[in-house]
């Protein structure tokens, strides 16, 4: 037979008396001692051989508590025996084959707790008019709340491939069991399996705790994670300007705005509002990068048009010249043309100087071009005069006698 329910047994037969051992692996309600003190102690024997064990409380005639021989682990009971059941003195005196081994203070003041040690033996129950007193929480053998991996959920995760800057995230609640009592079971934070989540890391923390204090976690993290590049709000049109005393033209623009959930940077393209743009059509692009380093990029052209026409700086005047034999030579300084842009100018033109002009007037035309095709034309006259008579050469003399008549007949070749 087992010795502890033997000497159970033993005790409750002889003496009336009943182990009431409390376990600090679950303890009961319990509360601080109080009143005056402790009516009750159950202490388990901790020597290797059996022994007799003598506990006394001395009042003005002496009682005896306990005498019995006690077995390794056995259980010694003492109850006591004034009003309230307290103990007839202050102290408990226990005696082990004769020799005091301990004397406990049965007030409430010495703080008698479950998982005491005095001398050979260790408190496994007590109490007071407020019940059984509490465990000392040095020796409590508790054991925590238990969270099995399959009843912890693992990390949430969601790409958000949108703006939705918030989301609903669901998992299915933990499940914790203990082996007394579980006496909450919260999570930190108080979020919800469908509450609503920001784009980032969120770790959501269960904690379950027993009715020991003793506590256990289940952590996993909620993650929405920012997949969408950032959406330009506003943007400029693409933009045409012309080129007038130089090459290129000053172009201005609003700076384009970007939007994101999580934060948005837009990076300066290699060209800025308030640069100057050369002739023809340029790119500008602008990049726009949020938190996570998605990206968006977007462009519009500048535009600029060449409308300026080349200027003649050299022009000759009209040219009148006297004609020598049915037409003159004629020269003069040709005409020079500048444009805006330094690539060129070509001129081209009808006539050369040196060239042989019939009598009359001719017009001289020259035209500019540049390399955007803008013309300038600048013309002048060359007037060829014939102010010498005719001659007629050769005419003959005719002599011939004068006749009766009034008139003569004349012939030559």
């Amino acid at each position: 037979m087992d010795t502890r329910a033997f000497l159970f047994c033993l005790l409750f037969s002889a003496n009336s008396f009943l182990t009431f051992g409390q376990s600090c692996n679950c303890p009961a309600v319990c509360a601080p001692c109080s009143g005056s003190g402790l009516n009750r102690i159950e202490l388990k024997f901790n020597q290797p051989v059996t022994q007799r064990i003598d506990a006394d409380a001395f009042d003005s005639g002496g009682l005896n508590l306990f005498s019995r021989s006690v077995s390794p682990l056995g259980v010694v009971v003492l109850i006591g025996t004034k009003p309230d059941d307290t103990f007839s003195d202050d102290v408990v005196t226990i005696k082990v084959n004769g020799i005091v081994d301990v004397i406990i203070n049965t007030k409430c003041t010495d703080k008698v707790l479950v998982g005491d040690t005095y001398g050979s033996f260790t408190v496994i129950g007590a109490q007071s008019i407020n019940g059984p007193v509490c465990c000392n929480p040095f020796v409590a053998q508790s054991i925590a709340p238990t969270i099995k991996s399959e009843n912890c959920p693992s990390n949430v995760q969601l790409d958000v491939l949108d703006q939705t800057c918030f989301g609903s995230m669901s998992w299915l609640p933990p499940i914790a069991s203990d082996n007394c009592q579980i006496v909450s079971f919260t999570e930190q934070n108080n979020f919800q399996p469908g509450d609503l989540f920001p784009l980032g890391r969120r770790q959501i923390v269960y904690t379950a705790v027993d009715n020991n204090g003793l506590s256990r976690d289940c952590i996993f993290e909620v993650r929405r994670d920012d997949k969408a590049a950032p959406v330009f709000t506003s943007f400029p049109t693409d933009i045409v300007a012309f080129a007038t005393t130089s090459c290129s033209a000053v172009v201005t623009w609003t700076t384009p705005v970007a939007s994101d959930c999580g934060g948005v940077f837009v990076n300066a393209p290699s060209q800025n509002s308030g640069d100057r743009f050369p002739i023809g059509l340029t790119t500008v692009t602008y990049a726009a990068i949020d938190g996570s380093s998605n990206r968006a990029e977007r462009s519009f052209t500048v535009t600029v048009v060449d409308n300026a026409k080349p200027t003649f700086n050299i022009t000759p005047s009209d040219i009148t010249v006297q004609a020598t034999d049915c037409g003159a030579v004629v020269f003069w300084v040709e005409p020079t043309a500048d444009d805006n842009c330094p690539a060129g100018v070509t001129v081209t033109k009808d006539h050369s100087p040196g060239e042989t002009f019939p009598i009359g007037t001719t017009t001289v035309n020259y035209l500019a071009r540049d390399v955007s095709g803008n013309t300038s034309p600048y013309s002048f006259r060359v007037i060829v005069e014939d102010k010498t008579a005719p001659v007629v050469p050769f005419m003959p003399n005719v002599t011939q006698p004068f006749t009766t008549a009034c008139d003569v007949v004349v012939n030559w070749t």
